[in-house]
């Protein structure tokens, strides 16, 4: 059996998943009587839309090869990030008790 391509299923579960969460927040707001007109939320629920947006369109235009050294660099980075954050921030808590 051959081994499927994993790119053919990652972005559209990237895209997929994107958008439940913007619907998940949406009805919870709706529910809890949120104002969604808000200058702040619409503001950052209107970048996170116009980033994923920007971030689909360049990866249209590259060729598969690039876009799976692009987006491996970047999730190995943005991963590397997350963990040095969350070790710094424990660090400077354990300095702050001493």
């Amino acid at each position: 059996m051959e081994q499927l391509n994993q790119r053919i299923f990652s972005v559209p579960i990237l895209i997929a998943t994107f958008v439940a969460t913007i619907a998940g927040i949406i009805i919870t707001a709706l529910y809890q009587h949120i104002n969604l007109l808000n200058r702040t939320l619409l503001l950052t629920l209107g970048g996170a839309i116009a980033l994923i947006a920007a971030l689909i369109g360049v990866f249209m235009q590259m060729k598969p090869e690039q876009m799976n050294a692009v987006s491996s660099t970047a999730a190995n980075v943005l991963l590397f990030t997350v963990i040095i954050t969350f070790y710094s921030s424990r660090n400077e808590k354990a300095h702050q008790c001493l």
